[in-house]
């Protein structure tokens, strides 16, 4: 398992190299169920192109970050996606994510486990997108990405396993050829969940994402 301490241990060390390297995050409240079955999920994320108008996430690269807390999840989950017992991939209609690096933050009752991508190729077929007599036409509002997690029947979730999946934090960043290898410990230990989110009450609602099955 990948473990980090404090904040304040790691910036001592790395104050230079982590300290300018924050991510844009947005409220827990834009992932979605899409597929379900005893021991694996697929959940869908959606974030708006123009939450931050400084960065593009449709028409050129970025780096994003997904973490699962503690408060929600439970501890038996996050370390289970930390070594490998649930195991995570990123989908969508290409091979345009890839996943960096995972992380478990250990800092008491905020712990989390987090993931760092980056969108790797700019393609039309990137959800979300149309196709109308073999032309495909993306669809520029937001991005729409989907993450796999197998290995859940296992799980001793703290709550449920819709208010730990579905009230994920999820961020993201301009990209940048001069960020360090480091980059997804750097974002998640200058980050703190201070709240617990609201529970999901309504089924895991759509939020008007695209199924691709």
């Amino acid at each position: 398992m990948k473990v980090f301490g404090s904040f304040f241990a790691l910036a001592a060390a790395q104050e230079e190299t982590c300290d300018t390297f924050r991510s844009k995050w947005v409220a827990r409240n834009v992932a979605a169920n899409l597929f379900r079955s005893e021991n694996v999920a697929i959940v869908g994320v959606k974030l708006a192109n123009y939450r931050f108008p400084s960065i593009e996430i449709r028409d050129q690269e970025y780096r994003g970050f997904v973490a699962f807390t503690e408060d929600v999840c439970g501890a038996d989950f996050t370390e289970k996606l930390a070594n490998g017992e649930v195991t995570a991939d990123l989908m969508d209609a290409s091979d345009a994510y890839e996943i960096d690096d995972i992380r478990y933050k250990d800092d008491g009752k905020y712990s989390y486990t987090g993931i760092g991508y980056k969108l790797k190729s700019l393609v039309n077929k990137d959800y979300p997108f149309k196709e109308k007599k073999s032309i495909v036409s993306k669809i520029n509002s937001f991005d729409q990405v989907q993450i796999l997690l197998r290995g859940l029947s296992q799980v001793d979730w703290k709550t449920t396993q819709d208010n730990c999946l579905l009230r994920l934090a999820a961020g993201f960043m301009e990209a940048s050829d001069s960020y360090p290898d480091n980059l997804t410990e750097c974002v998640f230990e200058q980050k703190r969940f201070w709240m617990e989110p609201a529970e999901i009450n309504d089924g895991g609602f759509s939020l008007g994402l695209t199924s691709f099955f």
